[in-house]
């Protein structure tokens, strides 16, 4: 039988035309909504997809981080080449996971941040820190630079120069720069100049140029490039200054 053709219809093979939606919904990936100011990052939608137009200093802004463990953030962000700077951390507002990005299930591309943290919690949850994310899932992280500044004194913490915790999820092609200087009350913390630990996720083509500053107990571990892998790791390196006490 054949097909019928319609302009701006699907083919059919009758007369039941369905109309071929031409745009796509705003906000999705192939329609991102744009970032044009400190007011649209605030102002972010977790199951949205986005892109920066222009550099955007964060200064005087207290950022809650972009997704939770209860609402995931969903989308695409591509930072489009540009950059978020001076990123600071709202404490006690962001349930452990202290960065730009909270608990991604998504892709961030192409995006640059420089991100500073002076945080003191006796919370006794584990607090993740990251310069682009704090925990990803199945998520896509690609093209991506961070500036870091991390002074964090917590119970426990996994803390990564790039992303804190990384689960079955693909890095690529992304690197970071600066200084991390932690102290830890419990046996629960892991510090590495790219990713706090890397579970069942890859990471490929990446660098870290870090210094590391750790105190804590026997358990605290650290690395230049990472502190606990079970996953894969290639064509990666680290130059990194490590002090563990």
């Amino acid at each position: 039988e054949d097909y019928l053709i319609k302009n701006n219809y699907y083919p059919s093979f009758n007369t039941n035309f369905k109309k071929v939606n031409l745009v796509e919904e705003l906000g999705t990936y192939a329609n991102p909504i744009e970032i044009k100011s400190k007011e649209d990052m605030l102002n972010i939608d977790s199951s949205k997809s986005y892109i920066l137009t222009k550099d955007i200093d964060l200064s005087g802004v207290s950022i809650k981080a972009i997704g939770s463990y209860k609402e995931p953030f969903y989308g695409t962000f591509d930072g489009n080449g540009y950059t978020l700077s001076n990123i600071t951390i709202s404490s006690d507002v962001n349930t452990g996971y202290n960065s730009l990005f909270g608990y991604v299930n998504g892709s961030i591309l192409n995006l640059k941040t420089t991100y500073k943290v002076d945080y003191v919690s006796s919370s006794k949850m584990t607090q993740y820190f990251g310069g682009i994310a704090a925990f990803i899932v199945k998520s896509y992280v690609d093209n991506c630079e961070s500036n870091v500044d991390i002074k964090c004194d917590v119970n426990g913490g996994i803390i990564g120069g790039l992303i804190g915790y990384n689960e079955d999820s693909v890095i690529l092609n992304s690197s970071v720069k600066g200084e991390i200087t932690s102290n830890t009350k419990n046996n629960s913390c892991y510090i590495g100049g790219l990713l706090g630990v890397n579970e069942t996720g890859s990471l490929k083509y990446s660098s870290s140029e870090i210094n590391i500053n750790a105190t804590g107990k026997d358990n605290l571990i650290a690395g230049g490039l990472i502190a606990k892998n079970n996953g894969i790791i290639s064509d990666s390196y680290s130059i990194c200054e490590l002090k563990v006490s």
